[in-house]
């Protein structure tokens, strides 16, 4: 298991390093391959050799290993990270994704896109969004990530999740009903939550804000929303995750995410307003670099139950 631990991660490694020539060194002449960002797969060295270099004049994807366990026959089943940007820097996907090589004699001779589609379909989720969305529409919004996305693994495990912008005419219904369950749980609806959550488009959108939502299949499992105010300046809010997911990292994520695309976007720092009740959150901001600060030092909070105040510079 060692050698071919090494062997599945000196592959990642050559591809993030766009080193072609050590990755092939790492395969069988007659490898298959899945081409994600087109659709069916490829045999071959140099099949695989012209299909990364076509997919990296579009795309920078990377993709890191978290996890490998080898099965029978020669299967090694390898959950990734992938993350796929743009060559503008845009991030397209962030997600966890399965990987399942076949392995002989030392040497990579199969790879599959796990719990995914049929190999032989149409690109990847992760690709085909985003050449949708070139096609189709130009958005005010930085990203617009998608990937494919399945749940794996025991009850207790965390879901495979996408996590993708919500533009203005997608469905918000999601974005509404899962920041309602947290605040009725602990406290009670105000005028402003309302506002917000049943028109996001115009309280957010609109003013050049931005909605993450995460996503374990079809199901919305939570969000995030970036809040702009002035001189680059964002609020953080209106983060939840789904009661039986939290705990999982899912919040996490999102909060990565949001602090990515708000670097991405040139801000100068983030502020959020919490409560003492909510531990867990507070103990998450603080863990990436939120500080607590006085409420006088930030924009004026619109919600009475605010009694933490946090920042998080960016320049």
């Amino acid at each position: 298991m060692a050698d071919t631990k090494t062997l599945i991660k000196q592959a990642y490694s050559a591809f993030n390093k766009r080193d072609i020539d050590g990755a092939l060194a790492l395969m069988t002449e007659d490898v298959s391959w899945p081409k994600a960002s087109e659709g069916g797969s490829v045999v071959g060295k140099e099949e695989i050799r012209a299909y990364w270099t076509r997919q990296w004049a579009e795309f920078d994807p990377r993709v890191e290993p978290l996890a490998v366990t080898e099965g029978d026959g020669g299967k090694v089943r390898v959950r990734v990270h992938q993350l796929v940007k743009s060559l503008q820097g845009d991030v397209l996907s962030d997600s966890e994704v399965l990987h399942v090589f076949t392995v002989k004699r030392g040497l990579i001779a199969a790879m599959d896109l796990g719990d995914e589609a049929d190999a032989t379909a149409g690109p990847s989720a992760a690709f085909a969004h985003h050449k949708d969305t070139v096609s189709h529409r130009k958005s005010v919004h930085p990203t617009r990530p998608t990937s494919p996305v399945n749940l794996q693994g025991s009850p207790g495990a965390s879901p495979v999740v996408e996590i993708r912008s919500l533009a203005p005419d997608d469905d918000a219904t999601a974005f509404r009903t899962l920041n309602e369950e947290w605040i009725r749980r602990y406290f009670t609806l105000e005028a402003k939550d309302r506002e917000t959550l049943n028109d996001p488009v115009n309280s957010i959108l609109v003013k050049g804000g931005h909605i993450f939502m995460a996503y374990a299949g079809a199901e919305a499992i939570g969000c995030v929303a970036l809040i702009p105010m002035k001189d680059a300046v964002y609020e953080l809010s209106k983060m939840a995750v789904s009661p039986d997911l939290r705990g999982r990292g899912i919040g996490r994520r999102l909060l990565q995410h949001a602090i990515a695309q708000a670097r991405n976007m040139g801000a100068k720092s983030l502020f959020l307003g919490s409560n003492r009740r909510l531990k867990d959150a507070v103990h998450l901001y603080e863990s990436v670099g939120f500080r607590r600060v006085k409420p006088e030092s930030l924009p004026p909070m619109p919600y009475s139950r605010a009694d933490v105040f946090m920042e998080m510079p960016l320049g």
